[in-house]
């Protein structure tokens, strides 16, 4: 197939709506023409991020996103619950302040550095 036939076929296929001899023949090309796929990447890139067509919706891009981590056997993305993001944030700020407490209870300790630090007296070099 030529570089001008495909270019005809790239938006049926990105759409899906191509019949499968000439899909597979386009996919043949796109294999080993790169500038053809860069045609192709190109043309998806602009009708995905096109501002004025319709958006796609959360639950279909989070079914992509997740298809394409099983293609590429990655581990699936997760979604956080509606409960799960505050309670993190919240359980986060909690240890913080805990470890701010136990490290200033620390400090105001008799004995503990830097009040309870005392400096060895320096020897003179005159007493020998």
């Amino acid at each position: 197939m030529s570089c001008e036939r495909i270019q005809l076929e790239l938006v049926t296929y990105h759409f899906g709506v191509i019949e499968d001899g000439i899909r597979h023949e386009v996919e043949g090309h796109l294999m080993g023409c790169p500038d053809c796929l860069r045609s192709f990447l190109a043309l998806k890139r602009d009708i995905e991020v096109a501002e004025s067509g319709p958006r796609p919706s959360p639950a279909v891009l989070d079914r992509l996103r997740v298809s394409a981590a099983r293609e590429l056997a990655l581990p699936e993305p997760r979604s956080w619950s509606w409960w799960e993001r505050p309670f993190a944030f919240s359980f986060a700020g909690v240890v913080v302040l805990l470890a701010m407490g136990a490290v200033s209870a620390l400090a105001r300790e008799p004995g503990s550095a830097p009040h309870g630090f005392v400096a060895a007296p320096i020897a003179s070099s005159t007493a020998r």
